[in-house]
C-alpha cells in the first residue's frame, strides 16, 4: 500500500489517501473499461484516472483529488506500480518463448484457482508480489527439466572420474 498527503486548495489542508496496486482494483478497473489494463493500447487520461479511483481503499475519497496531484505523487505513484514488492528473484530463461498470453484479472484469478491459493489471501497483495507468487508455484509444480544428450554425458563423464579417483582405479 502507498500512502499520499493530498493538499487542498486552501493549501492548508491535506487528505491522507491510502491506495494499493493489486488484482481487486484490476479487476474492477477491467470491468468498467472492458480492455486489459496490460493490453497494448495506450490508457486514456479518464482510464488512468479511474485506476487510480479503483486503488483507492481511504473511503469517501472524491475523483477530483487526483486533479491536485503534484508530478512528484505521480512519479511515486508509478515508482510504486513498478515495484517488485518481493525478495523473490528469478534466473533468465534463454530458452523461454515471451508468452502472447494478454493477462486480465481473470486470467490471473484463474492461475491462483489453478495452485489453490485462495484470493482473500492474496487479492490486495501488490500486483507484482502475487504474480512473482503464481510464478514461484508454476516453477516448484514443473517437472525437471530433461537433459540433453551432451549434459547426460558430461554428468556420466564427470561421475565416472570421481568414481575413479575415490577407488583409484583407471577405468
Amino acid at each position: 500500500m502507498l500512502d499520499l498527503d493530498v493538499s487542498f486548495d486552501d493549501g492548508k489542508s491535506t487528505q491522507r489517501v491510502q491506495i494499493s496496486y493489486c488484482l481487486r482494483a484490476l479487476a474492477k478497473w477491467e470491468a468498467k473499461w472492458e480492455i486489459p489494463f496490460f493490453g497494448p493500447d495506450e490508457k486514456t487520461k479518464d482510464q488512468q484516472m479511474h485506476f487510480l479511483d479503483c486503488m483507492v481503499l481511504t473511503p469517501n475519497v472524491p475523483s477530483s483529488l487526483w486533479q491536485k496531484l503534484t508530478k512528484a505523487q505521480f512519479d511515486e505513484i508509478s515508482e510504486y506500480m513498478g515495484s517488485k514488492h518481493t525478495a523473490t528473484t528469478f534466473p533468465p530463461d534463454p530458452t523461454a518463448k515471451p508468452s502472447r498470453e494478454i493477462r486480465t484479472a481473470e486470467v490471473m484469478y484463474q492461475w491462483l484457482v489453478q495452485f489453490r491459493i485462495p484470493f482473500s489471501e492474496v487479492e490486495t497483495w501488490h500486483i507484482n508480489q502475487m504474480v512473482a507468487l503464481i510464478r514461484t508455484c508454476g516453477i516448484k509444480a514443473s517437472p525437471p527439466k530433461k537433459m540433453s544428450n551432451k549434459e547426460r554425458h558430461e554428468m556420466y563423464a564427470k561421475l565416472n572420474e570421481q568414481r575413479r579417483q575415490e577407488f583409484g582405479t583407471n577405468g
